[in-house]
């Protein structure tokens, strides 16, 4: 009797080892009641128009499948990507719970809207600390914002500029109606009476860049004193081409180089 004792003692207590209890080292994701079936979750990627004022929700879905017994809860957060909080999104951290029978909840994660041009940009919401579940599919989404804004438009601020003969250094502006979250570039070609390398230089590059965030650049010209007799001349400035921007109807400037009396252009 003593050894039939001993002996299924000792097949309980092998039993209890493999039993999955808190020494065995379960997640609390896990659902151990053999009897139900609570399913795994998921929490799915979504993109969503960052629109033009005010807020809008993305819709951030956990679902679960395979199952839908009994309650599972968990938290969440957002963590930035190429969007940032409070600029792109509203930081966001909560608590979610799937009731008993229910297979999904949305996640309502503010977006920020805004009139800039800029690329599509990113972050992300995680859930964790999960209870009730018999597994966790995958734990992290990616939340898109799609650029919904018309890129800006480039123009000179003014159609003709004077200066005079041997002026030196003077500033053409060039400006955008709106910031861009992208860097804006735009081309150039010069005509006129005046001639290049002889009336005057160019001290810009050929390409003019606006860089992301900024409405205002200047083509800088140098303009030389000779001494040829000469009436007045013109330097006619054309826009070209543009990148991440578009062309105004204003796209075209002179500048009149006249003799020494003539207006000086501001530098």
């Amino acid at each position: 009797m003593k050894r039939s004792a001993l002996a299924i003692a000792l097949i309980a207590a092998l039993s209890g080892c493999g039993s999955g209890g808190e020494d065995g080292g379960s997640s609390s994701n896990t659902n151990t009641n053999p009897g139900t079936k609570s399913g795994s979750i998921k929490i799915d990627n979504i993109s969503i128009k960052e629109g033009n004022s005010g807020n809008s929700d993305a819709k951030v879905r956990v679902t679960r499948s395979g199952g839908k017994d009994g309650v599972i809860k968990g938290k969440y957060r957002t963590t930035p990507g190429t969007a940032l909080s409070d600029q792109d999104y509203l930081e966001t951290v909560g608590e979610f719970e799937l009731q008993d029978g229910v297979t999904r909840v949305d996640l309502i994660i503010p977006i920020i809207g805004d009139v800039k041009d800029e690329y599509d940009e990113t972050f992300s919401v995680q859930i964790f600390d999960v209870s009730g579940a018999s597994s966790i599919e995958r734990d992290t989404a990616t939340v898109t914002i799609t650029n919904d804004d018309s890129s800006p438009e480039i123009s000179f601020t003014s159609e003709i500029r004077t200066t005079s003969e041997g002026s030196g250094r003077v500033k053409i502006p060039l400006q955008l109606n709106t910031s861009s979250g992208k860097d804006v570039s735009v081309s150039y070609e010069l005509s006129g009476l005046a001639i290049n390398g002889q009336d005057y230089s160019v001290i810009s590059d050929s390409t003019i860049v606006f860089p992301a965030g900024t409405t205002e650049q200047f083509l800088e010209l140098n303009i030389v004193q000779d001494d040829v007799p000469e009436g007045g001349e013109t330097i006619k400035i054309k826009l070209t081409e543009a990148n991440n921007a578009t062309l105004s109807k204003q796209f075209e400037t002179s500048v009149i180089v006249g003799g020494q009396q003539s207006l000086k252009l501001e530098q």
